[in-house]
């Protein structure tokens, strides 16, 4: 896996027609990623999570993104669960491991790196940077919009707060030698041995000299990166099939669900509201955020249908005032709260036969409505900007669109855009 080059069989391993297996923490990040493939020409699946033992073998996508649904959970059972797949993924003669990361450095990073290398990579090049999004790496450290990332708006995110910009402090009980790889450094005088390598980047073109890079390196190796990285390993894949382009619906309305409490996405509401959005807020129904008994009544359906009916563009989201319990147990509890709700909630829309488009903002609150729709696998279709992925989600019983972003991803009139595009 990670040898620069594909392979046919090799005797010792099982059949799979896997080649590229993506390890993703949080549902949006996957399908962000699993975007950038798929615009590589690579038919790519993603899974919202990993019970299959024989997921591999059966497998029929060159492309596989896996949901660990780690970001929130303890850094010991995020590395169980990176530790499970690469086991059963080493059976195989899969070709590249891609750890995704989070851009600002959220998550379980340290612990999820230190399950692949006790996996056998002993050699991991890591690229961080993802410039559209102004996220770059300078001196091994993270920035966005030019602010250190524990220094911005996500160094006081309520259930991931940021605790460090510079990352060979994040990584430093990975029991590795880290590198850090300056930007303006001749890559073709780097000696590469075993250890973790960060390479610094502020523009695509870097990115793109390091795959190249990397692509010729000897030995067994994984990577690590966001989608900014992901979407420059095509010298490194060597796969050069044509995917077909996907079918674009349009739609008589759309429905935002904006569960995210990130800044952005209260501005990105406010500035569809004042565009002519009706905006609903989930704490207008008491107990919705803060009662463990609450219940999504079809008198609250009704509400919200009859409000759609009137205006077809219509968002439904949590208030600025957030939710802050003052602790990340408690905060992390009244966010699945609110994301199982939220996905309770669209699976009562749809089953009253309301055929708007969904547009999802922020990652649990997509896991929570993939579950309660019974989305089984989600492919990838159209990225609308940096970040913004139009995806099919496929159940036993039919294949719907929806688009999806991370909560701190996209323009300040990104629903007015795809208002612009999606909706007739």
């Amino acid at each position: 896996m990670g040898e620069g080059k594909n392979s046919n069989h090799i005797a010792g391993y099982s059949e799979t027609n896997v080649r590229y297996l993506i390890l993703a923490d949080d549902l949006t990040g996957a399908l962000d990623t699993g975007m950038q493939l798929r615009r590589l020409g690579i038919p790519t699946k993603v899974l919202d999570g990993y019970t299959n033992e024989e997921l591999f073998q059966y497998a029929s996508t060159p492309a596989m993104v896996v949901n660990t649904n780690s970001r929130h959970i303890c850094p010991e059972s995020a590395y169980q669960v990176v530790w499970d797949i690469c086991q059963e993924a080493s059976k195989y003669q899969i070709n590249l491991i891609y750890k995704k990361t989070d851009s600002v450095l959220r998550g379980n990073i340290c612990a999820e790196l230190q399950a692949i290398v006790a996996s056998g990579f002993q050699t991991i090049y890591f690229a961080p940077a993802y410039p559209k999004l102004n996220r770059i790496t300078r001196d091994g450290q993270q920035l966005i919009d030019e602010v250190l990332v524990n220094q911005s708006s996500f160094g006081k995110d309520l259930f991931n707060p940021i605790k460090t910009a510079f990352i060979p402090e994040l990584l430093e009980d990975i029991g590795l030698p880290i590198t850090v790889v300056p930007q303006q450094m001749d890559l073709a005088t780097l000696q590469n041995h075993r250890g973790i390598y960060i390479f610094d980047a502020e523009t695509d073109e870097q990115l793109g000299r390091i795959a190249a890079w990397v692509a010729i390196q000897p030995g067994k190796f994984a990577l690590a990166g966001c989608a900014g990285f992901a979407e420059h390993l095509k010298p490194i894949l060597h796969y050069n099939r044509q995917v077909k382009e996907p079918e674009i619906l349009t739609y008589d309305g759309m429905i935002v669900i904006s569960g995210s409490l990130n800044p952005l996405s209260f501005t990105q509401v406010q500035v569809a509201a004042n565009a002519g959005f009706d905006v609903i807020s989930v704490e207008d129904f008491a107990g919705f955020v803060d009662q463990d008994d609450f219940e999504v009544t079809e008198e609250i359906v009704q509400k919200i249908i009859d409000v759609y009916k009137k205006n077809r563009s219509l968002i439904i989201s949590t208030t600025s005032s957030g939710a802050d319990y003052g602790n990340i147990e408690e905060n992390l509890k009244a966010g699945q709260r609110v994301a199982n709700r939220f996905g309770l909630l669209v699976k009562k829309i749809r089953a009253r036969g309301i055929g708007g488009l969904f547009v999802v903002s922020g990652g649990d609150t997509l896991g929570s409505i993939v579950k309660h729709t019974g989305g089984h696998s989600i492919e990838p279709l159209l990225e609308i900007e940096p970040g913004v992925v139009l995806a099919n989600i496929s159940t036993d019983v039919e294949t719907y669109q929806f688009i999806t972003k991370s909560g701190g991803i996209g323009s300040a009139d990104i629903y007015c855009a795809i208002k612009d595009i999606f909706v007739k």
